[in-house]
């Protein structure tokens, strides 16, 4: 009874933030990788770059490269191949 006092800190947030921030990276919809690839203004991860990170401005460039899973098996010099030709097309290509 008298162990019922006593508190111990709580670590379950630290384990929720990585799958948090993991979870807003994903793309969970077409709509949603359309409007990333084309640079929409009002996308969730631009809001949420925003509120996390303070930061305003976000590239094109970024945000293409956050719809690539690197942990799969991308030859990378395809990818930055990619988005070399995506980001300085002019003018640039869209869905």
């Amino acid at each position: 009874m008298i162990f019922l006092g006593w508190t111990l800190p709580g670590f379950s947030q630290v384990i929720l933030f990585p799958y948090e921030e993991n979870f807003e990276w994903q793309v969970k919809q077409i709509a949603e990788f359309i409007d990333r690839f084309n640079n929409a203004d009002y996308t969730p991860i631009r809001r949420y770059i925003r509120k996390q990170y303070a930061i305003e401005e976000v590239s094109r460039a970024y945000l293409l490269t956050s719809l690539f899973n690197f942990n799969e098996s991308w030859d990378r010099q395809t990818v930055v191949s990619f988005l070399k030709d995506i980001t300085q097309a002019n003018p640039p290509p869209y869905l």
